[in-house]
């Protein structure tokens, strides 16, 4: 068996630091009991209040780029959590908006403080490559 060296290989160093990236996470989001996928779904919404959108739960699906059934199981869960609530859709009333609750918008205003330092401390060993690799992964995430 050849031996491959992986040190340049781009599959396994984007495999390292994804699963770095996702452990850096992790320990932000463990002490508001909140994973990752719900994080991004509560940022998500609000994203789409900000940008003028209705945040249906396909618009969610669709900006975050979430797996639709577990987008579905995510914001089941916070509403559970008391984050989100489903409102009348304004134009046709059949439909669901998805609202942030008072409580889910306290929650992402904390987490928030906690989680833009620890981007910025994760990517701060690339300094001035950050806008690189950013332009790199774009290049990547767009392609067919």
């Amino acid at each position: 068996m050849k031996h491959v060296e992986l040190s340049s290989n781009p599959a396994y160093q984007l495999w390292l630091a994804t699963n770095s990236w996702q452990r850096c996470i992790r320990k932000v989001l463990e002490p508001f009991d909140l994973t990752h996928c719900q994080f991004v779904i509560l940022a998500s919404v609000n994203q789409l209040i900000d940008s003028e959108e209705l945040p249906t739960q396909v618009a969610v699906h669709r900006f975050a780029e979430i797996d639709q059934n577990m987008t579905s199981q995510v914001v089941k869960i916070l509403m559970k959590k008391g984050f989100l609530n489903r409102g009348p859709h304004p134009t046709d009333g059949r439909g669901h908006v998805l609202e942030l609750t008072p409580s889910g918008k306290h929650m992402l205003s904390e987490v928030r403080a906690v989680f833009r330092p620890a981007i910025t401390e994760f990517f701060e060993p690339l300094g001035e490559d950050l806008d690189l690799l950013t332009s790199l992964l774009r290049r990547l995430n767009q392609a067919p």
